[in-house]
């Protein structure tokens, strides 16, 4: 109701003004769809308005000139909709003489992709219906709208993307209960809820001809009537997974006995539903750069610190103030101005401090000077050189060791174990690069230094003249697993099990970065150490995620 109010404040039918006692008292005002939605099935913002509830009532179930078409009302409409803040499509819907052309039907092949027409048109052709029902659709293939109007009237609740990925399987549900019936019911509720039916008793003809009323009793009824069946929208959200936390893997019994409040479950059907699992495609892609484009002295600063390029964007601005007060990712404080230039190094702290991630949306001249001497202009400072903390570890000697670029694309996850000094078996792992796919030992990252003094004694003799510890049979490593992208990974600890589809690995913390299988952000994922893990295991999910073990 804001998005639409803060257009013009006004009703934009006759032009009186809706103050902020709407959001209190929702009789003052309506929501109106512009083109009816027992017409043409458009539930979206183009085709709603906020208007008075008295030209609401007036309007029906018309469009706006067919009722106030040969008023003088009509231009008080014209006027209001060629305001400037009303959205074009939905000006022209205002102004419209002809309801537009869109069906249920219509609009879905209008808005359904080619995937949906195709199996549209598969199913038609290829499954066998009842000859009896000659006149009945066999496929219907709603459209969007459809599926965001009926959730909303099903009090399914709101479409989240962000909260996890099983939004998907709600519209699934919904679409699956659709029928001709179901569109008619509806429809036919839109149609009194249009004719004032939710205010006061309403008369209308039916397709026989006959005249029926329509009580405010009648009409509420009608509403409650409009589910599929009775506890569909908390059936719904506890089948898809939206009554769950995102980060924990449902458990079977709790699962089950969440259904025995409703009566269409017997027990014998308990015992075979379960929750949903999200799968995703593992990537298993060789190809890619095999190393970044910049290539940069072999030269170190402090042992691992390098000579890169940093660019003066909002990105270099926001690194700033993130990283202030860490003296190892603070670039500023790393440049090679703190010792060379001092003018332009002070100058860009000011800038940084006055204007804070805007200090580089405008051109930066040094000295503020936009002209030399004799009056040509000065390039402004796009760049400055930087020290950057990248160790071996973070790319590969080119050209003899006179070049070092940073690693390309990261192909894969080696997983491997090693008995420790006790005989216990502890993990390790070592990133595959599209640099290093033809060698035969790849190095395992982050570096092994050792618990104790006896572990980093003998790592440190494992050691390459490089100073790496390579993933070999001799050096006492057993090959355990390949992850690939999107491989689903289940760590087992003393305590715990962790799990979900890998996304990355951490060289400098040796972390593995899960993604919880029902999560929806790829930036909000599990960090899960190796060093204290007692099994780690690859998990085969099928396309549809039925296979994967609850118990």
């Amino acid at each position: 109701m804001f998005i639409l109010w803060q257009y013009n404040c006004k009703c934009l039918y006759c032009g009186s003004t809706i103050d902020t006692d709407i959001f209190i008292d929702e009789k003052l005002a309506e929501i109106d769809h512009i083109i009816p939605f027992s017409i043409c099935g458009n539930d979206g913002i183009n085709n709603k308005v906020l208007v008075c509830t008295k030209c609401n009532q007036e309007k029906k179930n018309h469009i706006p000139f067919d009722a106030w078409g040969d008023t003088p009302k009509w231009g008080t409409i014209i006027t209001l909709a060629n305001d400037q803040k009303i959205p074009i499509p939905k000006r022209n819907r205002i102004l419209c003489e002809k309801p537009p052309k869109e069906s249920w039907n219509e609009h879905a092949l209008n808005d359904t992709r080619y995937v949906c027409k195709f199996m549209a048109r598969y199913i038609k052709d290829n499954l066998r219906f009842d000859d009896s029902k000659k006149n009945k659709q066999r496929v219907l293939t709603p459209t969007g709208f459809i599926t965001s109007y009926l959730r909303k009237m099903y009090e399914i609740g709101n479409k989240d993307r962000g909260f996890n990925n099983c939004h998907h399987a709600v519209d699934a549900c919904i679409i699956a209960t659709i029928s001709q019936g179901q569109i008619k019911k509806i429809s036919d509720w839109n149609k009194y809820k249009e004719l004032g039916a939710k205010h006061q008793t309403i008369t209308i003809k039916t397709e026989n001809g006959d005249t029926l009323q329509i009580t405010q009793g009648d009409y509420v009824l009608q509403r409650e009537m409009l589910p599929p069946w009775e506890n569909f929208a908390q059936e719904v959200r506890i089948r898809s997974g939206m009554s769950h936390n995102t980060d924990e893997i449902e458990k079977l019994s709790e699962f089950r006995d969440k259904f025995r409040q409703f009566e269409t479950y017997d027990e014998n059907f308990l015992q075979k539903i379960h929750p949903l699992f999200v799968s995703r495609m593992p990537k298993r892609s060789t190809k890619g750069s095999a190393h970044e484009a910049t290539l940069r002295s072999p030269k170190t600063k402090d042992g691992d610190m390098r000579l890169t390029r940093m660019k003066l964007d909002k990105n270099a601005a926001k690194k700033y103030f993130k990283y202030r007060s860490d003296k190892t990712k603070n670039w500023l404080e790393n440049s090679v101005l703190v010792e060379s230039d001092k003018t332009l190094y002070s100058q860009l702290k000011e800038l940084l401090e006055a204007k804070g991630e805007k200090a580089f949306d405008e051109p930066i001249y040094k000295n503020n000077k936009k002209t030399d001497r004799n009056g040509r202009p000065l390039s402004p400072v796009c760049t400055i050189k930087v020290y950057e903390k990248k160790p071996n570890t973070s790319g590969t000697y080119l050209n003899s060791h006179t070049q070092f670029a940073d690693n390309g694309k990261t192909v894969c996850l080696n997983i491997y174990r090693r008995k420790d000094h006790l005989g216990d078996y502890k993990f390790f792992a070592a990133p595959l690069y599209v640099h290093s796919l033809g060698k035969k030992e790849i190095p395992i990252l982050p570096i092994p230094t050792g618990r104790n003094a006896k572990e980093k004694i003998e790592f440190n003799k494992l050691c390459n003249t490089d100073g790496l510890i390579m993933a070999s049979v001799e050096n006492g490593f057993e090959f355990v697993a390949q992850v690939f992208p999107n491989d689903y990974v289940k760590i087992t600890y003393a305590d715990h099990i962790t799990e979900g589809y890998y996304v990355k690995y951490g060289i400098r913390s040796g972390s593995i970065c899960l993604l919880p299988h029902n999560q929806a952000s790829k930036d909000i994922f599990i960090n899960c150490s190796l060093g204290k893990a007692i099994k780690v295991e690859i998990i085969p999910i099928s396309v549809l995620g039925d296979n994967y073990n609850f118990e």
